[in-house]
């Protein structure tokens, strides 16, 4: 999560994130999802709520030549039996 990450600010993070994946993909993170999501799940619209869902797991890393994870949403994070 955040506090353990190197990630100090979460809203932009997801929205580079967001941006980066609709620039590549023609979708950002937000659609994709929404797009995913059955009519009875709760939206997926902001930062805080993407952190935190456990349905779709998001990870980030860095641009090193061997990159390193800098981020992990809660659902990346079971699945990868960390905290």
């Amino acid at each position: 999560n955040v506090e353990g990450g190197c990630i100090k600010n979460l809203v932009n993070h997801i929205r580079l994130l967001d941006q980066s994946l609709a620039k590549s993909r023609g979708r950002g993170m937000f659609q994709w999802i929404q797009k995913q999501q059955d009519d009875d799940d709760q939206l997926v619209l902001t930062a805080q709520q993407l952190d935190a869902n456990k349905r779709f797991g998001i990870l980030s890393h860095g641009t090193q030549s061997d990159p390193i994870f800098n981020y992990g949403n809660i659902a990346s994070l079971e699945l990868f039996e960390q905290t």
